[in-house]
């Protein structure tokens, strides 16, 4: 959810720079704009204290909604800094001479810079909570047989978050649009495009594509270090891991160990092409699981892997970008001709940013991960079917079986142990552990139900084409006249 709301943050900016009202920079707007998140972390910090004198569950449930509706209200309220309280024209005052700059990047990172702070703000707002929980759970962690550690502090926790909510997003981010303003100068400083013509704007879009795939395919290979990794050691668990992959048929860069300072139990995967995939687990997800447990994991990021689940992510993100220029034209056409024009230029295109990259892709994501989670308990059933290990590919048709469902689904549960997650909390793009556990134990009863799955998951690819292809046609259409 952090990378969603802060790509909105930057498409906002990229949206509205340019298309937000004109205005004189205003330093009561420009206060108003910063005291709006002042006042959001400050709450959030006083409920934070209040809570970790009274952690009974409930209280505990109350603060992460609270901390999760203040988390879309940052990208909110940028919107109404940026449409209502002039905060571009703020940012060009302050760029000074830069801001007649041909560049993009200087006025997009001052801008969203308010919005990332505040983020990092609410990390440090929800760190007293965190500590309560760690401190309670220990008990319970010595009875499981569990390592203990001690609570990080605050600055070990500021570091952790900072790199996986705010500098994952934010550095590729960046490196596009410094990517994008370089080949954006070389091209115009040519002298053989004239300013506005239709030339320079296809010219000026070819360049924006180029910066934003080259950034998407090669970023793994910087978001490595951001994340503070190195390779997995050799030993018997990788040698298993190495098998499973090769079993598989999928190709990665390198099996990384995922340094979090034993604060955090998660798994990744990074890379469309398999030169530069990661495939990442994290110290404590190692030093809390059991081997079979990890390889369940292991096995769900495999899934995503198999199904190509980030080259579809980037079909969606290309069917919005073509919706904005095809349908929306149209929209924006019939609207003006009826409604205000704040709410038809303004309103309307906000509401089908936000609606697209949180609701949409919100939906698109969960049946991403289910389908993953499937993958995994039939891989792991395969493997138990298969000791020592399987020699052979696992058939594409199998069910979901008892042993595969039961072990992925512990897997889970410990995850949510070791990173104090409610089982029954629901994020925009994951489902709650309780709902993925009890939907593999139907699975594995009836293996009719994972075929219809199996079907479910092609039609959602065949829409994903479909509208692909709708979109591509009408904004070519809208293009050519």
């Amino acid at each position: 959810m952090a990378r969603i709301l802060l790509f909105l943050v930057f498409a906002l900016w990229s949206a509205g720079s340019d298309a937000a009202p004109s205005g004189h920079a205003s330093l009561r707007d420009g206060l108003i704009f910063i005291a709006g998140y002042a006042a959001a972390i400050s709450f959030m910090s006083i409920w934070g204290l209040y809570t970790t004198r009274r952690l009974p569950m409930r209280n505990l449930a109350r603060f992460n909604w609270g901390m999760s509706i203040m988390r879309y209200a940052i990208a909110a309220w940028f919107a109404v800094g940026m449409f209502v309280l002039h905060w571009p024209s703020n940012v060009n005052a302050l760029l000074g001479p830069a801001a007649r700059w041909p560049v993009d990047s200087p006025g997009a990172l001052l801008g969203t810079l308010p919005a990332l702070l505040a983020w990092i703000g609410l990390i440090w707002a929800q760190y007293p909570m965190d500590r309560a929980m760690r401190e309670q759970n220990m008990p319970a962690e010595l009875v499981s047989d569990l390592p203990v550690h001690s609570p990080p502090s605050i600055w070990t926790y500021l570091s952790a978050n900072l790199r996986l909510e705010v500098l994952f997003t934010v550095v590729p981010v960046a490196m596009i649009l410094l990517l994008r303003d370089g080949g954006s100068l070389v091209v115009h400083s040519c002298g053989k495009f004239e300013p506005g013509s239709s030339a320079a704007q296809w010219a000026d879009a070819a360049v924006s594509l180029f910066s934003a795939g080259t950034v998407f395919l090669m970023a793994p290979v910087i978001l490595r270090y951001v994340l503070h990794t190195r390779p997995l050691a050799d030993s018997p668990l990788r040698q298993r891991l190495e098998a499973m992959c090769r079993n598989a048929g999928l190709g990665y860069r390198e099996i990384l160990l995922w340094h979090t300072d034993n604060h955090m139990g998660n798994a990744a995967v990074m890379g469309v092409l398999p030169v530069v995939r990661y495939i990442l687990l994290s110290d404590l997800l190692l030093e809390t699981m059991s081997d079979r447990q990890i390889e369940a994991v292991f096995a769900h990021e495999l899934g995503h892997v198999a199904h190509k689940h980030l080259t579809w992510s980037g079909v969606f993100v290309i069917i919005l970008l073509l919706a904005a220029i095809g349908p929306g034209k149209w929209v924006g056409d019939v609207s003006s001709a009826h409604l205000p024009a704040w709410i038809a230029d303004v309103a309307l295109p906000g509401i089908g940013i936000i609606g697209g990259l949180l609701l949409l892709f919100g939906v698109l994501s969960r049946f991403f991960e289910r389908q993953a989670d499937v993958y995994a308990a039939r891989t792991i059933e395969w493997i138990n079917q298969n000791e020592p290990a399987p020699i052979t590919p696992r058939p594409a048709g199998s069910h979901v079986g008892e042993y595969g469902a039961t072990i992925f689904g512990s897997a889970l549960y410990r995850v949510a142990v070791i990173n104090n997650i409610p089982v029954a909390s629901r994020t925009l793009t994951h489902g709650s552990i309780s709902d993925r556990i009890e939907y593999l134990r139907a699975l594995s009863v009836d293996p009719d139900r994972t075929r219809r799955f199996d079907r479910f998951m092609v039609w959602v690819y065949v829409a994903l084409i479909a509208g692909l292809a709708t979109c591509g046609v009408w904004s070519a259409v809208v293009v050519m006249r």
